[in-house]
């Protein structure tokens, strides 16, 4: 005996979530992780920062810039519901618009 849900039972559109947007916001989010992650070990070390911390913040800008593609291409599908991509691109542009806001600072 199968027990069907509401969901099952009234679904009146044909659009489905957008796996572009659910990818670009788990990047964003990894990107915004990362972020206050490698300022606490450059903080913590006494001396001048390895230089993994900084390849290491350079992957996450570029962790961004992928979600950010991400998400171009998850609003630009047709029946598809837009929240997780207008998420995930608001997500990767604010972890993009802090690293870059480090970089800058350190020059």
């Amino acid at each position: 005996m199968r027990v069907t849900g509401v969901s099952d039972e009234f679904k009146f559109t044909d659009r489905h979530r957008s796996k572009s947007g659910i990818a670009a916001f788990i990047l964003g989010v990894l990107c915004l992780l990362g972020f206050p992650a490698l300022i606490f070990v450059s903080v913590s070390v006494k001396e001048n920062s390895p230089l993994w911390v900084g390849a290491l913040g350079i992957v996450a800008a570029l962790v961004g810039v992928n979600g950010v593609i991400l998400a171009f291409f998850g609003l630009r599908h047709k029946d598809t519901y837009k929240g997780f991509p207008v998420l995930g691109m608001l997500v990767s542009l604010l972890g993009l618009c802090l690293w870059a806001g480090v970089y800058m600072l350190g020059q």
